[in-house]
This record gives C-alpha cells, structure tokens and sequence, in this order.
C-alpha cells in the first residue's frame, strides 16, 4: 500500500514538474503576444500566432477595446483603426478581422468583444462571399474561446483563458513556430496585418490569378464547391447572424458602420464570368432591405449607414500593367487593397478630411432601399466604360476562369434548409 502511495505521489509531481515545464516555455515565448508583451503604442509590431482566431480572442480577453474592426482579412490588412477619424476619446480601438471570416464568425467576435467591455464604436467590412451557405468555419475558430453564448449572454472561463494560453498543444504548437519564425512581427499591437514584403512579381499574373483563385477558393469553397446566397428565412443564415449583430449594436447605442469592400474591379468581373453577378445585385438589395428594417424597428433616430466601396471607379478600376516594373499603387491582389486605400475609405466613413488624400470626395456611395436601383444602374454603366480599356485582361480572366469551373456542376440551393453552424 505504501508502494502504491509512494508511486502516485512521485508520478502526480512528476507531470506537475512537466506542466510547469510547459506553461513556463509558453511564459516565456509568449505566441498569444499576452504574457511578456504589453504594447502601449498600438502601432508597435507584435509576432501573432497563424492561429489568428485563438490569438485574437485571447488579445481581446487582455486589452478590452471600446472600437473594433470586423470583417475577414480586407479588413484586417487595409483598415487600421489608429485613423484620426474615430473618436479619440474611445480607446483602446482594435482591429478584429481575420482571414477568411464568415458572418458567423464576425458575429461571435463582436460578442466576445462586447462581453469583454461595452462597445463604442464598430466598423464592418462586409464580403460577398461571406453570406455564402457553403463558407466553412476555420479551423483555429474555437466556440469555447468566446466569452458569450451564441444569444450573448456573458461566460465566465478564467480557466480556459489561464489553460489555452500556456498549457494546451495549441499553445506549445504557436510556440515552436514563433521560435522558429521567418517573420518576427506580423502585426501591428492594434491588430492590422503587417504586409509581407512582395519584392519583385509579376503584378499581372497576381491581379489576374487572385481573381480566378477568388472563384476557386473563396466564391466556391472547396470541397463541395458550392455557392447559395442564404436567404434570411433560412435558419442561422448569414442575413440573420447580420441582424443579430446589427440589432444588438442598435439597443446597446454602439456607433456601428457598414461598407462594402473595394475589390479591385477584376474580382467584379470574375463574378461575372462565373455568372454569380445576378446574386450579387441580389446580396447588395438585401443588405439595404435589412438595415432599412433595422432603423426602422430599432434605430430611427440614429441611422446605420452602408457603403458601397466596390464599383469602377479611379480606385478599384486601377489598370493593371503589362511588366513587372509597374506596380499596383493600391493593391496586392484583386482581393487585398492597400492601407493608403483603406484610410480613404475611412476618410469617407467618417467625413473625415485629409489634406494629404486628395480626389477622395467622390469615392464610394451611401446605398439604401431608395437608391439602389439608381446605384445598380450606374455600377452597369460604368461597368461598359471600364471594359472599354481592359478588353485583353477581361477576355484572359474569363478564359482562365471558364477553364477552372467547367467540371462544378449546379447546385439547386432550394434543398438548403437546416442550420449550417
């Protein structure tokens, strides 16, 4: 008997010894940027664990911020929320988006945002491809990592946030690839992507590859390769996780802003070339048709407002050189705009006027259930003049991308009736 005592005291403290060992490391090499760095410039670079989803909960969980960005990683490369058109006063401000991010995602965020301190200010990107049915979670999204339930009721896990940290594979696994990173620093402390250097490429091939993987990838995910706009009688639909954020924002007095990204006009055109351009009017006049309701249930005295960013337009019809030495002046891909982009979009947001950004003041359009069909209308028209002068660069597009679907059979998207999530 005392053998047995002797051999479950030795073992008990020997794994003790090792979960010590292991939480200590993760101390010290900090993968979360949580434990052993605490950046008050929010414009200092941090090392942020590729389990982004994981990082930035736990990141929240420690500064609290009062004004987020939300939306997937247009969002999180472009929009910086240190811009001097927020409320000053509204600090710590971070910016939230990530990779990828569905509607369901973006929701639950905003909930473990707000279940860590009242929200002042929230600003959302919205992305077509967002609202499809078929858009999986992530794999590093982790419901337990949320400190709300799915109806927004505050939880209490102080352990989970103690656990996840230091003890768990997750964490041993964010340490060993900061350890051995490439990288030191990919984000700012405010949450914004650092670019990664590009050095030479062929900026062509990346405009017109990014808008076919566009379709490939994000418009028809694999593995089912499918697309169906979710309508909001659908339940948990993408519409519906929408309003729960918007109407929660509404009664809580949040000051929260929509826009649609400004895609390069290459992606519009992959839209059209796969034949979703009728869904994406169809998404446009569904998003006004929900804010519409939105303000006129629960904010008609403090309007949500919508922008539309996306269109031709001197921006997002930026030509796109034949030789490598002419660079994209605003952005990496068709789908990622750069950050002197993303600070005009919120010049526009908030009518704030930068004398160092001209020929800003007609950039984007304020978009609702009177205007739209105006607005759809005029996006067409312009549409004509811009195929005008990249008629070789389209037909290229189209060819690659009638070569990349012509083995994805229809989906009848009548058949969708359960809950996805």
């Amino acid at each position: 008997m005392k053998d047995t005592t002797k051999f479950i005291v030795v073992f008990t403290l020997c794994v003790l010894q090792v979960v010590i060992v292991i939480g200590a490391l993760n101390w010290f090499v900090d993968p979360y940027s949580i434990h052993r760095s605490s950046p008050e410039n929010p414009r200092q670079p941090v090392w942020m664990s590729k389990q982004l989803r994981i990082a930035k909960a736990l990141y929240v969980n420690k500064i609290t911020p009062r004004g987020i960005v939300i939306g997937a990683s247009t969002a999180q490369l472009a929009i910086d929320p240190s811009h001097p058109g927020w409320d000053n006063e509204i600090q710590p401000r971070y910016n939230l988006a990530m990779p990828g991010a569905n509607m369901y995602e973006n929701l639950r965020f905003y909930q473990h945002a707000r279940a860590n301190a009242p929200l002042k200010q929230v600003l959302l990107g919205l992305d077509f491809v967002a609202f499809n049915h078929f858009t999986p979670l992530s794999d590093d999204f982790k419901e337990s990592l949320i400190a709300s339930d799915k109806d927004g009721k505050t939880k209490s896990s102080l352990l989970l946030k103690m656990a996840m940290p230091l003890l768990s594979l997750n964490a041993v696994t964010a340490s060993q690839k900061k350890v051995f990173a490439r990288r030191k620093e990919t984000h700012w402390a405010n949450g914004r992507e650092i670019p990664e250097e590009t050095g030479k490429r062929d900026w062509r091939a990346a405009m017109l590859g990014s808008a076919d993987g566009y379709v490939t990838r994000l418009l028809l995910p694999p593995p089912s390769h499918r697309f169906c706009l979710e309508d909001s009688s659908i339940p948990g639909s993408a519409l519906g996780q929408l309003e729960t954020l918007l109407r929660t924002a509404a009664m809580d007095g949040t000051d929260i802003r929509l826009f649609i990204q400004p895609s390069h006009a290459f992606l519009l055109e992959a839209l059209q070339a796969a034949g979703y351009w009728d869904d994406y009017e169809k998404w446009e006049r569904k998003l006004v048709g929900l804010i519409d309701k939105i303000n006129t249930e629960v904010s008609p005295e403090k309007k949500i407002l919508l922008w539309d960013f996306s269109g031709y337009s001197a921006f997002t019809g930026e030509a796109v050189g034949k030789d490598n030495a002419t660079v994209m002046k605003w952005y990496w891909d068709a789908g990622h705009y750069k950050k002197d982009l993303g600070d005009r979009v919120q010049d526009r947001i908030f009518g704030y006027d930068s004398p160092d950004r001209n020929g800003t003041e007609n950039f984007g359009a304020l978009i609702d259930v009177n205007n739209i069909d105006s607005h759809l209308k005029n996006t067409a028209k312009k549409r004509s003049a811009y195929l005008e002068t990249q008629h070789e660069n389209i037909q290229e597009l189209k060819t690659r991308i009638s070569n990349s679907i012509k083995n994805i059979s229809p989906y009848d998207c009548s058949r969708i009736k359960g809950n996805r999530f």
